[in-house]
């Protein structure tokens, strides 16, 4: 199979007829293409701080939700909930999200095609979601006045190729998402990231002149001076490689010999190198812009350093993305009626071991946990039997519906 051919076949079919115009917006302006933008990823620290928020995505638990009459209710069995748990053929849960999340921190767009058949009775029935990654991308109208999107794809070994969508057919996850009609990040206008990029070049700067510093210093150990008068420049070379020779033989022991007529003169290597305070300071302002301390990117942080990372970088992502999809899984009255996809986080992950005794110390008694879900708080394979939820106070499992009081209640007087 031609290379990146499931793709092509994939889009088959989804393509609209109807005549179409470039897409107004309110800003007066109309967008040509969007353009992935690169520059910002040379920096090590942004791309650790992009990986530390993906790897926090990836654990989140994406789950099609059901709100009936004030209760929540899981829908396991739906096609949308498969496809959540299992996105294609080609990743996991956390892959999907994690390469979503990197993604988007650097393109400020992340484009997801939730693929699909219709079945007899007009049925969307949900088979796989893809993560795109145009080259570039046109927003378009149809004559019925709907919006749609035209990507544009790079083929290995061939000329690259369209293909055109409704909107309301793609998840759209947006970061930045400020001045464009359309699109995350600042397109149509100045880079948000102009700040940023100074002062990576200024960052950049001094560790290349550290570099060097250090390099020059290891060329020369010494000066060897010749004092007779007149000397030959080839007189010259000639006592240095004599010197040098002499010192690698070995035969000296590692003592060179001069006559009267040279002297060595070391040179104390005694760097002078940029400051801590000045290099911190540069480090913090690189990580200001992508909200991540120098305690999370060393994994040297605290509980409260932890919560406040997932509630200003995490928390709204996921929200995000959660409402992203609900947009696109579901129709306007699916929507009133309750439907809806939330991404779960793990906030017991967050708590230190002493945190999370105290939970389950004042929730047990409460019949809150079975055995198996606080032997994985701490790490621990679940044991057999250890899923029976207690009654509650009266130290009772699921297993005793029929003993005890409840024996004693049925009996007969």
């Amino acid at each position: 199979m031609e290379k990146r051919g499931w793709i092509t076949s994939l889009f088959k079919g989804k393509t609209k007829s109807k005549p179409l115009t470039y897409a107004e917006t309110f800003t007066g302006y109309t967008p040509q293409f969007s353009a992935f933008g690169k520059d910002v990823t040379a920096s090590d620290l942004i791309i650790q701080s992009i990986r530390l928020k993906a790897d926090f995505s990836s654990k989140l638990d994406p789950r099609y939700i059901k709100n009936e009459n004030g209760t929540q209710r899981v829908m396991t069995e739906h096609t949308i909930a498969k496809v959540l748990r299992n996105p294609n053929p080609y990743m996991t849960t956390a892959d999907f999200l994690y390469k979503a999340c990197f993604l988007r921190e650097i393109n400020k767009n992340v484009f997801i095609y939730p693929d699909y058949y219709m079945t007899v009775g007009g049925e969307r029935k949900y088979t796989a979601m893809y993560i795109l990654q145009p080259a570039s991308w046109k927003w378009i109208e149809y004559s019925d006045n709907t919006l749609g999107i035209r990507f544009k794809f790079e083929k290995t070994g061939g000329a690259p190729y369209e293909v055109d969508f409704d909107y309301s057919d793609l998840i759209h996850w947006r970061k930045d998402y400020e001045f464009d009609d359309y699109d995350g990040g600042a397109n149509g206008k100045p880079s948000n990231d102009a700040d940023l990029l100074n002062t990576l070049q200024a960052y950049r700067t001094i560790c290349d002149s550290i570099a060097e510093a250090a390099k020059c210093a290891c060329y020369f150990d010494g000066i060897l001076k010749v004092n007779a008068y007149g000397q030959t420049d080839e007189k010259v070379a000639a006592i240095r490689d004599n010197f040098i020779k002499n010192l690698r033989s070995g035969d000296y022991r590692g003592v060179g010999v001069l006559d009267n007529g040279a002297e060595w003169q070391d040179i104390k290597r005694n760097l002078q190198f940029v400051d801590e305070k000045t290099m911190q300071h540069f480090t913090d302002k690189i990580l200001m812009h992508t909200g991540v301390s120098k305690a999370m990117l060393s994994g040297d942080f605290t509980t409260a350093q932890k919560e406040a990372f997932y509630e200003r970088c995490i928390e709204p992502a996921v929200i995000s993305l959660g409402q992203a999809m609900t947009k696109c899984f579901f129709s306007k009255w699916q929507q009133t009626n309750g439907s809806e996809i939330i991404l779960y986080p793990n906030k017991i992950d967050l708590m230190s071991t002493s945190e999370k005794v105290s939970l389950i110390s004042a929730t047990n008694a409460m019949g809150v946990w079975t055995i198996n879900e606080v032997r994985e708080m701490f790490g621990k394979p679940p044991v057999e039997g250890g899923d029976v939820r207690p009654r509650g106070y009266n130290n009772l499992d699921d297993n005793a519906t029929n003993g005890g009081a409840d024996n004693g209640g049925n009996q007969e007087n």
